[in-house]
């Protein structure tokens, strides 16, 4: 299925109201509630925290399962994802890229993903800009990325 013909999982934009925002010497912070801690507001954190919000309060996705902004290397280049949310045996179960609002989601920000993934092997990748939201689950018989009408559900 081609991108452009996908329903939007979930316009993010919406949770902003939710996050827990508070101004140091005029420069805006919002608090992460899995790292726990103030970070900088910028546009792709903004996106990225309506994220976790998302997955954990609407979705249900154990906040102790996932990991924000970790960095790794494969083929001797260094890289970092934004989110990874972890199965129950904590191995990568959806990997998580979030862009600023002004970034398209389209085939070269989804394939930036599937790159990383080839280090990470996570069933499920999901890329967010904050309006266009789409996750892909990994066909091991076809060794091709099925995108998804609606979320999957985290299984414990």
């Amino acid at each position: 299925m081609p991108l452009n013909d996908l329903t939007i999982l979930a316009p993010l934009q919406e949770k902003a109201g939710r996050l827990r925002l508070k101004s140091v010497n005029g420069v805006q912070h919002v608090f992460d509630p899995v790292r726990k801690k103030w970070i900088v507001l910028q546009p792709e954190e903004m996106v990225r925290q309506c994220v976790i919000l998302w997955l954990t309060e609407d979705l249900a996705y154990p906040a102790g399962k996932i990991q924000v902004e970790k960095s790794f290397r494969h083929h001797s280049k260094a890289y970092r994802f934004d989110l990874i949310v972890y199965d129950k045996q904590i191995a990568p179960w959806m990997l998580v890229e979030c862009k600023s609002p002004e970034i398209p989601v389209n085939q070269q920000t989804f394939d930036q993903i599937a790159r990383y993934n080839s280090a990470i092997s996570a069933k499920f990748l999901l890329v967010s800009n904050g309006g266009t939201t789409l996750c892909a689950r990994l066909n091991h018989d076809s060794r091709s990325w099925e995108f998804l009408q609606t979320m999957p559900v985290f299984m414990e």
